[in-house]
């Protein structure tokens, strides 16, 4: 069966030899063969190979078949590697070839050793990650490489306002801490003890005794330093001690009084039942009779 070859792509530069014609041994009812499209690296756009089988029906006519076909340039393999900055030191980001050209299915190869079209990574330093991408159709290698910067921040530090000693328990004062370094926007816990108290970079205390007071300061990225201020009271603190209860007879008197420790200075008393500032009072209840006095120090 001859074979007529004609279109716009050139026979030895467009594709490889196509036979004139083809022939069938007796009894065999299919012949293959093959050619190839070759790489002339003109872009030309699309060029077409037709092929006519020209086969006589059984009345000595035309039964011509006729395959079209069609050469499209491929395009040299290309890689472009998308990558981002990091905001913080360790913080996950993808990184893709975004590879154009050649035929696919890719294959992939960075210098991280992973074989896919993007890979997740954590720097703590700034990195080059390069990745060769090699196409199934031209087998050409293609290299490329994207940077991701991570920033170097100093050290996270602070400094807190001064240790406070007072004599009297209950003087209010304004706690504060700045901050410097690390990558900013700082967040701020006060605590005392296992106390957590405000937020801010400043926090108002009103101690009844002796307090450290402690401050955790965050950065964006999680970096973390500890200040602490210490309000010393050197009083000691007022306690107060009553006379025992007593059992008495309706009528009878009894003396009841407190002893005060500790505080500072000279106490001043004041009964609830009638006023007076003394330490101690006689009274002379009918019944059972609850006796309350407040001490204050100076």
């Amino acid at each position: 069966i001859p074979i007529a070859v004609s279109g716009t792509a050139t026979s030895g530069v467009d594709y490889s030899t196509i036979p004139s014609s083809i022939t069938f041994p007796a009894g065999q009812t299919s012949v293959s063969f093959t050619f190839n499209a070759l790489a002339d690296g003109v872009a030309e756009g699309i060029e077409t190979v037709n092929l006519v089988f020209a086969i006589p029906d059984p009345c000595g006519g035309n039964a011509n078949q006729t395959i079209n076909l069609k050469i499209n340039d491929v395009a040299p393999v290309q890689v472009t590697v998308i990558s981002d900055d990091v905001l913080c030191p360790g913080n996950p980001i993808e990184v893709i070839a975004n590879a154009t050209g050649g035929v696919g299915p890719y294959v992939y190869a960075w210098n991280t050793g992973e074989t896919t079209s993007s890979i997740f990574v954590n720097p703590t330093s700034t990195q080059t990650y390069t990745v060769s991408v090699t196409d199934n159709c031209l087998l050409q290698t293609a290299v490329g490489s994207g940077t991701v910067n991570v920033p170097v921040f100093l050290p996270l530090t602070a400094t807190s306002s001064p240790d406070i000693t007072e004599i009297c328990p209950y003087i209010p004062a304004t706690l504060s801490v700045t901050a410097t370094g690390g990558s900013g926007v700082y967040t701020y816990q006060w605590s005392a003890g296992s106390t957590n108290l405000g937020t801010a970079s400043t926090q108002d205390v009103l101690p009844s005794s002796s307090t450290t007071y402690n401050v955790l300061i965050t950065d964006q990225c999680g970096n973390t330093t500890n200040e602490q201020v210490v309000y010393t009271i050197t009083s000691a603190p007022l306690i107060l001690t009553m006379s025992p209860s007593q059992l008495i007879c309706p009528g009878d008197s009894a003396y009841v009084s407190v002893t005060a420790s500790g505080g500072y200075g000279q106490y001043y008393y004041n009964w609830a039942i009638n006023g007076a500032t003394t330490d101690g009072i006689w009274v002379k209840p009918t019944e059972t009779t609850l006796y309350e006095v407040s001490v204050s120090d100076e």
